[in-house]
């Protein structure tokens, strides 16, 4: 299978508390990832990834990554901010578009 092939069928399954499983389909588009400040979500990719992201999200978004799981889990809020998943068998990159808003009190 070749990497745009690759690319086009790996699937994103999103799992958050509050709101379920939602499936996406990586397509070259940066995904969007909406956060809700203390409430952790993951992202299953189904591939072993690095995840890279900028400094701004240090001491706000706590980012684990293990067996193909992207645990997300934001301690404020912030605005859309990319952050990169690096699949580490091949180099595929994946784009996840993520922001954080504050929960219901």
């Amino acid at each position: 299978m070749t990497r745009r092939l690759m690319a086009a069928a790996m699937m994103l399954f999103l799992a958050g508390s509050a709101s379920g499983v939602e499936l996406m389909k990586w397509e070259r588009i940066p995904l969007q990832i909406p956060l809700t400040v203390g409430q952790e979500r993951i992202v299953f990719v189904d591939k072993n990834v690095r995840v890279g992201f900028p400094p701004s999200l240090n001491n706000r978004l706590r980012i684990q990554s293990s067996g193909g799981a992207v645990y997300l889990d934001a301690s404020e809020a912030f605005p859309v901010t990319r952050l990169e998943l690096q699949d580490k068998e091949n180099g595929e990159i994946i784009l996840l578009d993520v922001s954080a808003t504050a929960g219901k009190a």
